[in-house]
Order: C-alpha cells, then sequence, then structure tokens
C-alpha cells in the first residue's frame, strides 16, 4: 500500500466501495485536527481528489460506512471526537465523500472522543467506552439509527 499523502495519528478510519477512508487526524504537534480526507482504492492506490471536510477540523472520532448508493465516492457517518479548539462534541454528520458535505444530525447522548463504533446487523451504530474531556475515561454505551438518505 502507498504511504499516506499525510503523516498523522488519532484518525478515523473505515473501508468504503472496496477503499480504505482516513479521515482528520492530528497532523503535527501545533496543530489540532485535521480536515482532510484520503482514500486508498483496493490495492493501496491513493485516491487524492477528496474535499476537505467543510464541518472543520476534527480528531479521535469514529467513523462507519453508510449506504454507497447515494454518492459517487460514498457516505461516512462521523461520529463525535475533538473539534479544533480541543472541546470533546457529540455531533454526529453523514459525509459525502464526492462533495465533502457534511449534514448535521442530532447529536450522540453523550460528547466524546477516541470510542469504538461498529454497525449492527440490523442497520443501528453502537458507540462504546472512549474518552471525555480533561482525559476523563468513559464507561459510555449508545445505540442509535443512523439517518436514512
Amino acid at each position: 500500500m502507498a504511504p499516506l499523502g499525510t503523516a498523522r495519528t488519532i484518525h478515523a478510519c473505515c473501508v468504503l466501495q472496496s477503499s480504505l477512508v482516513i479521515i482528520g487526524g492530528q497532523i503535527d504537534e501545533e496543530v489540532v485536527g485535521s480536515a482532510s480526507v484520503e482514500m486508498f482504492a483496493e490495492g493501496g492506490v491513493a485516491v487524492t481528489n477528496q474535499p476537505p471536510l467543510p464541518c472543520g477540523r476534527i480528531d479521535e472520532a469514529a467513523a462507519i460506512a453508510m449506504d454507497e448508493s447515494g454518492s459517487a465516492a460514498g457516505q461516512v457517518l462521523l461520529l463525535g471526537g475533538f473539534d479544533e479548539d480541543e472541546e470533546v462534541v457529540s455531533t454526529v454528520y453523514p459525509v459525502d465523500l464526492a462533495t465533502g458535505v457534511c449534514t448535521t444530525q442530532p447529536n450522540l447522548l453523550r460528547a466524546g472522543g477516541q470510542f469504538a463504533a461498529a454497525r449492527l446487523p440490523d442497520g443501528r451504530v453502537v458507540c462504546a467506552g472512549g474518552g471525555g474531556s480533561d482525559g476523563i475515561v468513559l464507561s459510555w454505551g449508545e445505540v442509535f439509527q443512523p439517518p436514512a438518505r
């Protein structure tokens, strides 16, 4: 696989349309969060035409692949994390990877980052654990229905 176009840590990633999608993360010690999106097609070929996120810089978020039928590049559900002001957030954004459009949805019940998220067989999403403000470790869990297209 080709190396990342931008070195980063505490980013979100998922697999969508046989591509690895990498979103946000910290790109250096001075800049908290990134709005960049990288995709790597099957075979590790970098796809570099992804627009940056208009919903702002984010790190320590979770990403879940969504229904791919409504977008040329697919959609990712971006959950929680920390924003560019280093504030923990409870935001839920479906992100259209072809256009970069982030659509605001109802928030998670609790703000957090660094948590695990997975899609259940019935389409709902479960989030668990993670970290909150001031380094607090969370025992939180939440199950929700992602937004319909």
